[in-house]
C-alpha cells in the first residue's frame, strides 16, 4: 500500500469518527408555562425550589389536577412526606438536631 492510499483511509477513518462535522442539536429545556397546563405532580416537581412552590393556593391546585391524588390516602402521603417538610424548612421550622 502506498503512502497516498494510507493517506486517503486515515482521513476516511477520521472522517467516519468525527461524523463527518455534523453537530448533534443542542436541546435546550423551555420553562414551562404552569398556568397553561395541568398541574401534575411532574410539572410541579419541575419548578424551582422556593416559597413560590409551595404556596398553598398551588398545591391546592396540584391536590386538584393531579390524578394520583384523587385517593385522599396518597394525597396525605404526599402532604406529610413532601410538602410539610419543606413549608417547615422554608419558614426555618426544619428539625435541628444540633439543639443550640
Amino acid at each position: 500500500m502506498n503512502t497516498g492510499n494510507r493517506f486517503a483511509i486515515l482521513v476516511l477513518c477520521l472522517g467516519a469518527m468525527l461524523g463527518c462535522g455534523e453537530k448533534a442539536p443542542v436541546v435546550t429545556e423551555q420553562p414551562v408555562d404552569i398556568s397553561k397546563v395541568p398541574l401534575t405532580l411532574e410539572v410541579w416537581n419541575s419548578i424551582e425550589e422556593g416559597p413560590e412552590k409551595y404556596d398553598p393556593e398551588l398545591i391546592q391546585r396540584l391536590r386538584k389536577e393531579e390524578p394520583k391524588f384523587r385517593e385522599n390516602k396518597e394525597w396525605k402521603a404526599f402532604y406529610k412526606d413532601v410538602v410539610l417538610p419543606n413549608v417547615n424548612n422554608i419558614i426555618g421550622r426544619g428539625n435541628n438536631s444540633s439543639n443550640s
